[in-house]
């Protein structure tokens, strides 16, 4: 990648992006049919591929598949979250995903929501943030170091 010094359009992403997300070493955005872009690097498996690049240098879409769908369908996502080097998305269907760099307890699953129903999710450099509501409809905030 070289350094760009006037502002140019993403060639890849001509289309409508409805959320965009900077992380660390990568960077990331959802379109308007909810599919996940991701690039930059990926030396923590940050981009969900399961590439050995460690560079990524164009917005590649995330492809994964729903095992609760027998037609194999790729998830559509609705949130993203990006830390230095971990991913946070939220699919379609409210379930949670992460997946890169695990040092500090920061990826999170759906089996960590104990009831709950996902409402937000933010991650920090080394963090993630989930606020959800409990069956009486209490927010309930979880710090993932």
């Amino acid at each position: 990648i070289e350094n760009t010094y006037e502002p140019s359009r993403v060639a890849q992403l001509e289309r409508k992006i409805i959320q965009v997300a900077a992380g660390g070493w990568h960077s990331g955005c959802i379109d308007s049919e909810n599919d996940c872009y991701l690039w930059g690097w990926n030396n923590d498996g940050q981009l969900g591929a399961a590439s050995t690049d460690s560079l990524v240098s164009t917005p590649t879409r995330l492809v994964i598949r729903d095992d609760d769908d027998e037609s194999g369908r790729p998830l559509k996502f609705k949130r993203i979250a990006l830390g230095a080097r971990h991913t946070v998305l939220v699919d379609t269907r409210n379930r949670l995903f992460s997946f890169g760099w695990n040092k500090y307890g920061q990826l999170i699953g759906d089996d960590d929501l104990s009831g709950s129903s996902l409402v937000d999710v933010k991650a920090g450099a080394w963090n993630t943030i989930v606020l959800t509501h409990t069956h009486t409809q209490q927010q309930k905030i979880m710090l993932i170091k």
